[in-house]
């Protein structure tokens, strides 16, 4: 496989993603975290924002896309590999005191005893759920090694900079040695897993 040009529409498109993660990273931190620090928001608050982000890029991913009902199926299906994936994922590392995550409206919890409770915030899943779904859609429908690798890149980079912004919030908590370096290479780990789901199973 080698690296090949990126047409001007994959530039574009790569780069509007770029610029929804730092306008909405800006927005948590420049003008949520105050609010939620002061007291006028509640703690949870941007659970909802990420939520709804990721609603309204599946949304308009399908507003550009247009899919055919096959393809938002096969979209669909990669989301909810990568829920269920994220689910299981996300609770060993509680259940291993690397991390877990808190001030959720719903917790959705394992009966597993461990030091902090085993439990996925509702609104990491439909973060997941409709993110996913929106990323199977904007990614091109035939394999681009470039494309990959930059996607993979910022989706990771993006990732890890947004644990670091939920931590702020005291949404998560690292724990022993896990840091936002291990953060950033599990999000590359998963991500490379996601793309051979979504080009060499899903197709």
């Amino acid at each position: 496989m080698k690296l090949e040009k990126l047409s001007a529409t994959e530039r574009l498109k790569l780069l509007k993603l770029l610029g929804l993660f730092v306008l909405l990273g800006a927005f948590l931190m420049l003008a949520l975290l105050p609010l939620v620090s002061a007291g006028p928001l509640p703690i949870w608050t941007p659970w909802f924002v990420l939520s709804a982000g990721a609603i309204v890029w599946f949304v308009i991913e399908l507003f550009v896309e247009k899919p055919t009902g096959t393809r938002l199926k096969k979209a669909l299906v990669v989301a909810i590999f990568l829920v269920v994936f994220d689910f299981i994922f996300e609770n060993s590392g509680t259940i291993f005191n690397l991390w877990y995550s808190s001030n959720s409206l719903v917790p959705v919890c394992m009966p597993i005893e461990s030091i902090h409770p085993a439990c996925v915030p509702i609104e990491v899943m439909l973060v997941i759920l409709f993110g996913g779904a929106a990323w199977a859609l904007y990614v091109p429908q035939d394999f681009k090694l470039t494309y990959s690798v930059l996607d993979l890149l910022l989706i990771a980079t993006f990732g890890a900079i947004g644990e670091y912004i939920l931590i702020q919030f005291g949404l998560m908590h690292y724990l022993q040695w896990w840091t936002s370096l291990y953060a950033f290479l599990s999000y590359v780990a998963t991500w490379i897993l996601l793309h051979l789901v979504k080009y060499r199973i899903v197709g």
